[in-house]
């Protein structure tokens, strides 16, 4: 089993697939991802972010859609008038899933990047209908690409307090979705989109939950958790 020091700085740590027997969990006390032992049957894939450029942050400004690629947060929600409709998308690496295997359960994992208490946040997940996509570039970029079918609403999020780890209800349709399309193949990059680009969450400023991205300088990114089967 490969040996994984606590993953405070992620740059330089390799996260080993899942045949090396190492998932990871969150340590609220020390507010560190860190290794565990597998399950006993059954498999399971955790990955982070690993690169600036795998994780996006996308809002409209009043007259158009602006995006930041190096910047510390993934969001949703509404700040205010001119600063609405957050969202953004995150890539995760090496996932090692044979083509259509049965997905039993999947979650995004983001950590609080501050601490958010109003109510009415309503957000909806989709995946990339791609076999590899790429990094995140611009808007132009985040845009064009393809969402799958199938989405899951992530509406009405609880209140959030800073640097605690928050997990989205089970996204196992959208990454089956992807595992089934024709030429996926396993420890391809899978991509999340998760955003509020269709102005549902209550127009009350700062109506909204703030995640940790990749440049965040904790480094505790957003993290993919995927169940299989055989």
């Amino acid at each position: 089993m490969a040996c994984i020091e606590y993953l405070k700085n992620l740059k330089d740590v390799y996260i080993p697939a899942p045949a090396d027997g190492d998932v990871l969990y969150w340590d609220a006390a020390s507010s560190l991802w860190k290794a565990k032992a597998p399950p006993v049957g059954g498999g399971t894939i955790e990955r982070l972010v690993r690169a600036s450029t795998d994780d996006i942050f996308v809002y409209w400004n009043g007259s158009q859609w602006t995006a930041y690629v190096a910047y510390n947060l993934l969001a949703v929600g509404f700040q205010k008038y001119n600063h609405k409709m957050w969202g953004g998308g995150a890539r995760f690496l090496n996932i090692y899933l044979a083509p259509g295997v049965t997905i039993k359960h999947a979650y995004l994992k983001v950590v609080a990047q501050s601490s958010d208490s109003l109510t009415g946040v309503k957000s909806r997940i989709h995946g990339e209908q791609n076999i590899n996509p790429a990094t995140f570039s611009n808007y132009a970029n985040y845009d064009g690409r393809t969402r799958t079918t199938a989405s899951i609403d992530w509406d009405d999020i609880a209140s959030w307090t800073m640097a605690t780890l928050y997990q989205s209800p089970d996204i196992k349709d959208i990454i089956q979705e992807i595992v089934n399309l024709d030429g996926w193949t396993s420890g391809n990059p899978i991509v999340i989109f998760w955003d509020d680009h269709e102005d549902r969450s209550t127009h009350i400023n700062n109506t909204h939950r703030r995640g940790r991205s990749w440049d965040h300088t904790d480094r505790t990114p957003p993290m993919l958790y995927i169940e299989f089967g055989a």
